[in-house]
């Protein structure tokens, strides 16, 4: 008998099954997550058979009494206590046959498909006739059915329709006049919190979306007409931007608040203007003491400082000796004592050192009592195999205390659990760029998702929702509205490869394998199939499941604004012979190698194999060394005055730029290890190119506008840096060239910097180049961003399905560069990327700098007037209004320059002043 209890307070649930319930050789229930035993408390298992089908496996319900006739199902015996009196409780087993005992999602999704196919599953009658032909496209199938499919659009009712819609809210009207695309989708999301808690808002990058969220804050508070707290969580490079642009600007007489640290607080205490700086903790005991504010008031924090929690954290357990042994040493529990164990090899056995310390074992850490002395450097590690004691429930780890010696860092706490705590203080929770909290198991996710629980009503902001991957929404779909995916049979322990079986592409690769038949001298071949991984790929069910129903999504080609012409342009570059033969002996000598390690069962063997092969190449002038099994690899470098043709393009294109006075940022990405963007720095000061600056990972998030703002003043032409360092927030007007040296396969990345110079207020014509080395990984790289990016504009409405197989052409194993074939680049590769590039900008109006002024101070008091009329001002009002010009902000205007540190002044001895050098001007 197999038994399983949980107690829940004072309650215990216990489930217990019998052999026979269990597949063969089948020893803990727990191992075989793919044993489905149904119980039916109404005697009806066809009816629960199906429905635990439905809601597991994503199934349609159409077909609920019919998914136990494609399932071998073994009805077991059901034992009750006679006190309960007569149930007619059932209970079946449910396998894929008499042979398979396990439920695989793939396995049953072809099943049903196959039942589907041969007819055993019928499609339901319907009302609807649509007609297809063979071969007819997506947009062909649509046209010759669009009477159809209006008869269904006629019949659903959004929550605000900007077609019908009388007037918008008057609290739309602000300082800064939001454009008519920009109000629709202010009204649109407060009509869409009356219904529901949380919003997406994705919005093509330089449409506006903090503007819009602005505007929402103030027609909540205008509604509600009672003061209103608003928490805004956004990168912290932006925070300056939010004060002085977005909220300054826009609503002037709201107050502002920003959750710094302590330190930040005391430079700022002393300095007195519209900004309150305060820590997590001063703002909590401010709301606990009875503070409300007086009218619309925003608090920002920075979403990198949300998830700081302790520096180090401490192990509480006790290491002494073992009961009823003289010199065996364990692990204890500190309140009740008992020794905590593990299972290994089906043996109860000790925890050992090393699963709670990573230090070498010291016994005089501890004293006689198993307690850590105090100032011993131990090294806890991050993540115990347990938090709590299996017996008392005692938490087995706490923060390190520095008075106790454990850490040299100062105590702190998570700020995001310090808010938590306020219970739905703030109204309304706006998260600047929500993509960056989409990583599982990150600790912006989890800030993230803490915060979405201390606040009433969400609205998330990103320009990249989707990154071509159906797992891409996953995790924020989680932290936001887990209710809608556990009815719909997801939960916690719903991986990633089970999320993109139901929404997206999975690869499964099987290896031959050789093995000996029992008693047989000759061999057999078979199958060992590796682990599935996720490919690029969205279903559209996933948007209309998910996101349809929440999400507002914005375009820059229906804001009806002019932009300055933009164009994006890949460059193939051939190598040099020379350096094209030694990087393809590296690339084979090594992927050989890790292959051989893989099929003798090291874990991690492709790890390091793509980042060497792209960031490699990149240093021409220094050895690469990898060791792989004690197997030495090397590509030679050229030494310091050899520029490859790549550098030499990058040179011609800068210089280029130069002459016509326009500014360059080059991005680059592998620059922690490999340097690269300092060697980019000495390739073009070795030719003649001396304006160049290199921004470095030390400069704050909070100091980037700032040390943007400087290298403008100082006439610096060439930027380098790391396009994760400017990729959210940043305006990078002053330069209108972008050329990415190397690429990500992270396609938010590359979107989201590529969009940093070509937005509302840039007056000069914008241009983006991508350097790719053709036959070498970065080229099989650039097919893969191409894949994510097509997949990605499918997923927002932006291209054709049909038309995705001529931007996807095949689906090779580019990304793990088994072959170097696929990293030769195809004739039309360019022509594609240029095109798809095109199809992100399609419809909208661009013209040449020389019109461009005049055009766009047209259009903006055009579309500024036409908002006015939208909220129900007459036109004596709106000749009133003095609608301001567009005006490209500096970085002077948007960043909000902290006070500078200074040193103590020294004291001076009597008699003596501290001469000034100030002028006083002449009267």
């Amino acid at each position: 008998m197999h038994q399983a209890e949980k107690k829940v307070g004072k309650l215990v649930h216990v489930l217990s099954l019998p052999y026979s319930a269990l597949p063969p050789k089948a020893e803990k229930l727990e191992k075989y997550t793919g044993v489905a035993v149904i119980l039916s408390w109404d005697g009806d298992l066809k009816k629960a058979i199906g429905e635990y089908l439905a809601k597991t496996y994503n199934l349609p319900w159409e077909w609920v009494m019919e998914y136990h006739k494609l399932f071998y199902v073994q009805e077991l015996q059901v034992v009750s206590d006679p006190e309960l009196g007569e149930l007619n409780l059932k209970a079946a087993r449910v396998q894929e046959n008499k042979e398979m005992w396990q439920l695989r999602a793939d396995k049953v999704d072809l099943i049903v498909s196959d039942a589907l196919r041969h007819g055993r599953l019928k499609l339901p009658k319907s009302e609807l006739k649509g007609t297809y032909e063979e071969g007819q496209t997506l947009q062909a199938y649509l046209q010759a059915n669009a009477s159809v499919f209006a008869t269904q659009v006629s019949q659903v009712k959004p929550l605000y329709n900007p077609a019908t819609a009388d007037k918008l809210d008057r609290g739309i009207i602000m300082d800064r006049i939001p454009f008519p695309l920009q109000a629709h989708a202010i009204q649109a999301i407060v009509e869409s919190f009356k219904k529901r808690s949380v919003v997406f808002l994705n919005g093509e990058m330089g449409c506006g979306k903090s503007l819009i969220s602005v505007g929402v804050s103030n027609v909540l508070h205008r509604r509600k007409n009672k003061p209103m707290s608003v928490l805004i969580v956004t990168p912290g490079m932006v925070i300056p931007k939010w004060c002085n642009l977005e909220i300054g600007s826009t609503l002037p007489d709201a107050k502002i608040t920003r959750i710094s640290s302590r330190e930040d607080v005391e430079r700022y205490e002393k300095k007195k203007g519209p900004i309150e700086f305060l820590s997590a903790e001063t703002y909590l005991n401010k709301v606990q003491n009875g503070y409300k504010p007086e009218g619309l008031e925003f608090v920002l924090l920075g979403i990198d400082r949300a998830k700081l929690g302790p520096s180090s954290w401490f192990g509480s357990v006790h290491w002494k000796r073992i009961a009823g042994t003289k010199t065996q040493k364990g692990w204890h529990c500190p309140d009740c004592g008992v020794l905590l164990t593990k299972v290994e090899d089906k043996e109860t056995v000790p925890y050992k050192w090393d699963d709670f310390i990573t230090s070498p074992p010291v016994e005089t850490f501890f004293d006689i009592n198993g307690y850590p002395r105090k100032g011993a450097a131990i090294k806890w590690k991050q993540r115990p195999p347990i938090k709590k004691c299996p017996e008392c429930e005692a938490v087995l780890r706490r923060p390190a205390i520095k008075y106790r010696g454990e850490t040299n860092m100062k105590n702190r706490w998570y700020p995001a659990l310090i808010l938590k705590r306020l219970r739905k203080h703030f109204d309304l929770l706006i998260v600047d760029e929500a993509h960056y909290c989409r990583a599982d198991d990150s600790g912006r996710g989890f800030a993230f998702s803490e915060l979405v629980k201390a606040s009433k009503k969400t609205l998330c902001l990103t320009g990249t929702l989707l990154n071509g991957m159906s797992t891409s929404v996953k995790e924020l779909l989680w932290r936001t509205t887990p209710r809608e995916l556990i009815d719909m049979g997801f939960d916690s322990r719903t991986g990633s490869i089970r999320w993109a079986n139901k929404y997206g592409v999975v690869e499964r690769t099987e290896y031959p394998k050789e093995g000996e038949d029992e008693g047989v001298v000759t061999k057999k071949k078979s199958h060992q199939a590796a682990k599935p991984i996720e490919r690029p790929g969205i279903s559209p069910e996933l948007v209309a499941d998910h996101l349809l129903h929440q999400t507002v999504f914005l375009d820059l080609t229906d804001m009806n604004l002019p932009l300055v012409k933009m164009n994006e342009e890949p460059l193939i570059v051939d190598l040099d012979e020379a350096h094209l033969e030694r990087y393809k002996s590296f690339h084979k000598r090594y992927l050989h190698a890790v292959k051989k390690s893989f099929c003798k069962g090291r874990r991690g063997a492709y790890s390091g194999l793509i980042s060497t092969l792209l960031a490699a190449l990149d240093r021409p002038d220094i050895d690469t060394k990898v060791t792989v099994d004690e197997e030495e690899i090397v590509l030679k470098g050229f030494g310091p005055d050899y520029y490859s043709s790549k550098e030499k393009e990058l040179v011609r294109q800068v210089r280029s730029n130069i002459e016509n006075d326009r500014g360059v940022v080059v991005y680059c990405f592998y620059t922690d290890r490999y340097k690269v963007h300092h060697r980019i720095r000495d390739v073009l000061k070795a030719h003649g190119v001396e304006d160049v600056a290199v921004m470095e990972s030390s400069v704050s998030q909070e100091k980037r506008v700032e040390w943007l703002q400087q290298q403008v003043e100082k006439g610096i032409k060439v930027i380098i840096c790391n396009m994760k360092l400017v990729m959210c927030g940043l305006d990078l007007l002053d330069y209108p060239t972008i050329i990415f040296y190397q690429l990500d396969y992270n396609i938010d990345n590359v979107r989201q910097s590529g969009r940093r110079n070509w937005r509302i207020g840039q007056m000069r014509y914008c241009e983006t180049i991508y350097l790719v080395a053709n036959e070498t990984q970065q080229m099989s790289q650039f097919k893969t961003c191409l894949e994510k990016r097509a997949h990605a504009l499918l997923a927002e409405g932006r291209l054709d399905k049909s038309e995705l197989t001529k931007y996807v052409p095949s689906r090779g194993r580019m990304t793990l560069a088994y072959d170097l074939a696929h990293c030769i680049a195809d004739e039309d590769i360019g022509e594609r990327w240029t095109e798809l590039a095109k199809k992100d900008m399609e419809e909208i109006e661009m013209y040449d700098e020389e019109e461009f002024k005049e055009v766009l101070k047209a259009a903006h008091e055009r579309l500024a007037n036409e908002t006015l009329r939208l909220c129900g001002m007459e036109e004596e009002e709106i000749e009133t209004i003095d609608v301001p010009a567009v005006v490209r902000p500096s970085f002077g205007d948007i960043s909000l320059l902290p006070p500078k540190r200074t040193g103590r002044k020294k004291k001076l001895p009597d008699g003596f002043e501290q001469m000034t050098l100030v002028f006083e001007e002449a009267v």
